[in-house]
């Protein structure tokens, strides 16, 4: 059973980007997950981070009816 669910898409996310080269770190993914402004010093991977979050959260809605049309 899963304590706390926003923890663990918070390392996943954390753990995807950080595979597909992104520069962040376990605190700095939270607070992009927490609606903190992205930082252009180092916009490519915080962006990829805030992405990651975004398509979660699409999937997330679309439940089972996931599909080719809607991805």
């Amino acid at each position: 059973m899963v304590a706390d669910s926003e923890t663990v898409i918070c390392d996943e996310i954390f753990y995807t980007t950080k595979i597909e080269g992104s520069h962040t770190t376990r605190k700095r993914t939270q607070e992009i997950h927490d609606g903190s402004k992205l930082d252009y010093a180092d916009y490519t991977s915080e962006k990829m981070v805030q992405n990651a979050f975004q398509a979660t959260k699409y999937l997330n809605i679309l439940g089972n009816k996931v599909n080719k049309n809607n991805i």
